[in-house]
């Protein structure tokens, strides 16, 4: 299984962070696998824990929270197509090149939705229902849809994900993010 996080940069450029098997510490930290640094960031944020077919995201005591799809967690099982928000940082969860293409909407619609979340401890069954768009012309829902994201209230505003140099401490091999 080839596993790997995306950042969709706001001029719409892509980086890529691939996964080695077993634990991936995510901060603003040295010393962190995967290094972020920014002020909402915690020194260490979140682990992605990458054990066989399975991909764990666990919260580490973060200041601001650690969101998966607009919804605050303390650990959970991730999948391909799954959004995590780290302060104001998207990552896309991509396993075995799914989803292949990646939408810079995506996370720019996602992200109002995880900063209005992340300021909230209110439980997701505690917010008022969202209204679902109408699936794809295939029938099958959009990543959008999967989202709770009204595709057609999509605004074409700066995203709030800033231009940051990853650093990968322990792996000279691994490319920048």
């Amino acid at each position: 299984m080839n596993v790997s996080l995306v950042l969709i940069q706001n001029d719409g450029t892509i980086r890529e962070a691939i996964l080695k098997p077993g634990s991936s510490v995510i901060g603003r930290q040295v010393g962190c696998s995967i290094r972020i640094p920014a002020a909402e960031v915690s020194r260490q944020h979140c682990e992605v824990l990458f054990k066989g077919d399975v991909l764990t995201l666990r919260d580490l005591g973060s200041a601001n929270g650690t969101l998966v799809n607009g919804t605050r967690i303390e650990q959970c099982e991730v999948k391909a197509g799954d959004l995590i928000t780290i302060g104001s940082i998207n990552l896309l969860v991509r396993v075995d090149g799914k989803p292949a293409r990646v939408d810079p909407r995506l996370t720019k619609a996602a992200s109002g939705k995880a900063n209005a979340a992340s300021g909230s401890r209110v439980s997701p069954a505690a917010r008022p229902p969202q209204s679902k768009p109408p699936a794809t012309p295939g029938g099958k829902p959009s990543v959008l849809e999967e989202l709770g994201i009204d595709p057609s209230k999509l605004q074409n505003e700066d995203s709030s994900i800033a231009d940051f140099n990853f650093d990968f401490e322990d792996d000279d091999d691994q490319p920048k993010l």
